[in-house]
């Protein structure tokens, strides 16, 4: 399929919609501060010379309706073949003896994946940009995200498509330029009425009346396409003009970085050193991650593990500060120890981002603790992806080291309340991917197979480690073997507790299942390599990284254990999963 520059107009004319909600009074200004910081993200030249790419184009000379039927097709196809372009919109409307008009100039390059808008409404201005899979436009201090999507049709997306046909019956209105009128079905251009609508926040309805439109050609191919759609809104406008014009030359590139820019940099080392902590009661997930000063915490596990999960702060984290806490959503297993002296040694936080929503079963406290670091930046896992309230989606710590926040389609918007009998607080979890030099970290929390699917529209391919969601279980299809197979790790680590030390066919040992083991191992890196491992048989897992060569992988020693025949096995704190007797046993 071929990715539309006229898609980045339809986006543009969404957010428009939905964003600025737009009058004829005055403009949206309630809208939050977000990060300006807006520099470098595109890997393309700050120009790009772009030659013509539509052949010239002869049409004086053609008389009969055949010929202009045969000429028109010939262009309609190259036009459904354009790379590059700008194209400049302008809408006119008059009501009531006042004129308003809006416009919007986008430039595309196809060849990278370039879409770069600017637009005014009244009194509004905004930026329409591409980056990441995503469209992110701007209107004043707010941000809106748009995944982006392919069409098979580039033009239906603004409603000339169907313009773009020589059965239409045009007529030839000069040497270069074509007319017809319609004056039936014109709800086929639903579009282009919406689009008017869309400029001036309106939501006027449309008659099936006369709607006029003129192509005229250039040597390079069309170069414009006026729409008169006045008797279609009736009463409603008296006048609603729609001028597109399109040219091929030259554009400067505008780049684009969706970071936080060097605001949290601090002194990173040369190693990265992950510790997946063994949780010593049930489930749970705590995962400490220290790079030079770069101190990170992902949730605090059980209110039983607290105090297991200072212990490891008090002896890592010197400076008693942590760069980044994170909260990956509003379960006991994850909150817990916040309110059992998890964090008792630390006493500074740069930046928290969590799960934003309030209510659901219980937050455990969580809040109390978040509100406790007053001068740290907060934001939710939506106002991230989002680019709201300042917020940004990629956090650099250095030039090697930087967490990027995934959009899984399940965030919820800041404050929203979730009812107390909410049963899916874990498809809402927080997911973020930690990037240290050459090597890639995937964190997912507890989220389910349900936004899986959303997440591969991220980059998360080819991971170097994966910590598997939800514990290693596959309730609600988490841990899918589609999404297995699409990360594609090099290493999975599991994070969930032996529980009952005497008997690990108890029903309540159910993490990992079979069927995630089955999944993982199934996987193509990890098929060859067996890197699987298990901190119920390990305890803490340590991963020592720098960046560039294989990890290390080794075990603290579990706390809890297990039994065979009575006995306590011993020795397996290295091994993987696979080499266990635990493995051997159950699996």
């Amino acid at each position: 399929m071929k990715k539309s520059f006229f898609t980045a107009l339809l986006v543009c004319l969404v957010f428009l919609l939905t964003g600025c909600n737009l009058n004829f009074n005055k403009a949206s200004s309630s809208s939050p501060n977000i990060s300006t910081d807006i520099s470098t993200s595109i890997p393309i030249n700050e120009t790009t010379s772009i030659p013509t790419n539509i052949p010239s184009t002869s049409l004086e000379n053609i008389t009969t309706s055949t010929d202009i039927n045969i000429s028109l097709e010939n262009e309609f196809i190259k036009l459904k073949n354009i790379k590059y372009a700008t194209i400049i919109e302008k809408t006119k409307v008059s009501k009531d003896n006042n004129i308003y008009l809006a416009s919007r100039t986008t430039n595309v390059d196809l060849n990278n994946n370039y879409y770069y808008g600017e637009f005014s409404s009244l009194s509004s201005e905004g930026t329409l940009q591409y980056s990441d899979n995503s469209f992110y436009y701007k209107l004043s201090n707010d941000s809106s995200v748009k995944n982006y999507y392919e069409t098979n049709d580039i033009f239906r997306t603004v409603g000339i498509s169907n313009l773009l046909d020589s059965t239409l019956n045009y007529k030839k209105k000069t040497s270069t330029s074509f007319q017809i009128t319609l004056t039936n079905d014109v709800t086929r251009f639903e579009n282009v009425f919406d689009n008017i609508n869309i400029d001036f926040g309106t939501k006027y309805n449309y008659n099936p009346c006369l709607l006029k439109a003129t192509l005229d050609f250039s040597k390079d191919g069309l170069s414009k396409i006026t729409i008169d759609a006045s008797l279609a809104f009736g009463s409603y406008y008296n006048e609603a003009i729609r001028e597109i014009t399109i040219s091929y030359d030259t554009f400067e590139i505008h780049q684009f970085d969706l970071s936080s820019g060097t605001k949290y940099y601090t002194n990173v080392g040369d190693k990265l050193d992950t510790y997946v902590l063994e949780m010593i009661y049930q489930y749970g997930d705590s995962i400490y991650i220290h790079s030079g000063d770069f101190d990170m915490l992902i949730d605090a596990g059980q209110q039983d593990d607290g105090a297991n999960v200072n212990n490891i702060l008090k002896d890592k984290c010197l400076d008693n500060k942590l760069e980044v806490l994170i909260a990956t959503h509003g379960h006991q297993d994850h909150l817990g120890g916040f309110t059992t002296g998890a964090l008792n040694s630390i006493t500074d936080v740069d930046l928290i981002i969590d799960y934003g929503y309030t209510g659901g079963n219980t937050d455990y406290g969580y809040e109390r603790y978040r509100n406790y670091y007053s001068n740290c930046d907060y934001y939710s896992a939506y106002d991230c992806v989002n680019l709201k309230n300042g917020a940004s989606k990629l956090y650099k710590f250095s030039d090697d080291l930087s967490l990027e926040v995934l959009n899984t389609g399940a965030y919820q918007e800041s404050g929203t309340e979730l009812h107390s009998d909410c049963n899916d607080e874990n498809e809402h979890s927080v997911v973020v991917k930690l990037t240290f030099k050459d090597h890639t970290y995937l964190y997912t929390g507890d989220i389910s197979g349900n936004y899986e699917s959303y997440l591969e529209k991220e980059d998360i391919q080819n991971m170097t480690v994966y910590k598997a969601s939800h514990h290693g279980a596959q309730s609600k299809n988490s841990n899918s073997a589609s999404f297995l197979n699409y990360v594609n790790p090099e290493i999975a680590v599991v994070s969930a507790a032996i529980v009952y030390s005497d008997n690990i066919f108890d029903s309540a040992q159910a993490h990992p299942t079979r069927t995630f083991v089955s999944r993982i191992l199934a996987t193509s890196k990890i098929k060859q390599t067996k890197n699987l491992y298990y901190n119920g048989t390990m305890g803490t897992i340590h991963l020592s990284d720098d960046g560039k060569n294989e990890i290390t992988v080794t075990g603290f020693g579990p706390t809890k254990g297990y039994l065979v025949d009575g006995v306590k096995v011993t020795g397996e704190d290295n091994k993987k999963f696979v080499d266990t007797k635990f493995y051997e046993l159950k699996y």
